[in-house]
């Protein structure tokens, strides 16, 4: 429309018939020149931090692929790899300066497959069996239907709030994610299959406290429960030293107990929320 009513400006504007037609013919040209597919072509990606996203499609794929095979445990393991994935894509992105379009919606493909789609397929392969020898077969589907649902729609969400000029929401995002991750959701998921395969947990049993907590995480997604989101962590500051002694423990301690340890986090990180939700509320009603 802009640019229609430039050419009709020009036209009036010059009293020469033979002008008129060199400034349409100019303006067409440029046209031309903007839409030509010579000038689509050269416009490329930035590789480095694509090619982390399709590590991370490639790891839920995989995840996929093993939960058909029965190998439970890697798909988990496969989950958590897609997660490191997706955390060094957007870091690496903003370090070279290399943020695109592009790599942004792939980024969401990215995650509707490895931590929506992956995750529920793999809970649903772990508990059907179990859930079908009881008459509860619908119960696996439906809760992992629910999970991938809600998982879409959080990301169409968070995509949405991505673009807002409110500044109480923008100020809001810096401190906290409204509704449960995608990825720490798919952490829940993942942590609880790895856990059980572990200690070899009751099929039958977990069958169902995993349709559960699909069913939980699931709602988390969509609410509007606050979650810490750390992005106003502090790197660079000075830290007392006994945190860098603490923090070679929690090493050892993933290094020796990685399913526990990710475990607890994925599961304190679930419930933070809520409980942090409910504190506020007890506060406020005094």
């Amino acid at each position: 429309m802009a640019r229609s009513a430039s050419i009709k400006e020009n036209i009036v504007s010059d009293t020469s018939g033979n002008s008129n037609k060199s400034v349409v013919s100019s303006n067409h040209a440029n046209d031309k020149d903007i839409n030509s597919p010579d000038r689509i072509r050269s416009k490329g990606i930035y590789l480095l931090p694509n090619l982390f996203t399709i590590g991370n499609i490639f790891a839920g794929f995989f995840a996929i692929v093993s939960a058909m095979n029965n190998n439970y445990k890697t798909a988990a393991i496969a989950i958590f790899v897609a997660m490191v994935f997706d955390l060094l894509d957007g870091r690496v992105a903003r370090l070279i300066n290399a943020q695109s379009e592009f790599g942004a919606q792939l980024d969401s493909l990215a995650d509707v497959i490895s931590f929506g789609i992956t995750p529920a397929l793999v809970i649903y392969n772990w508990t059907f069996l179990e859930l079908k020898s009881v008459g509860w077969a619908q119960a696996a589907w439906l809760g992992s239907f629910l999970y991938v649902a809600c998982g879409a729609l959080r990301l169409a969400k968070f995509n949405i709030q991505e673009g807002t000029e409110d500044e109480n929401l923008c100020s809001l995002r810096k401190k906290y994610f409204i509704g449960l991750p995608i990825p720490a959701a798919a952490a829940v998921i993942a942590s609880l299959v790895w856990i059980s395969e572990i200690y070899s947990w009751n099929k039958m049993l977990m069958g169902f406290v995993a349709a559960g907590v699909a069913t939980l995480v699931a709602l988390s997604m969509v609410s509007n429960i606050l979650y810490r989101s750390f992005k106003d962590l502090d790197l660079k500051r000075h830290v007392k030293f006994i945190l860098l002694v603490w923090i070679v423990v929690g090493y050892m301690v993933f290094w020796r107990y990685p399913a526990q340890t990710l475990f607890a986090m994925s599961f304190g990180y679930f419930v933070s929320g809520p409980i942090s939700h409910l504190i506020k509320m007890c506060r406020s009603n005094r």
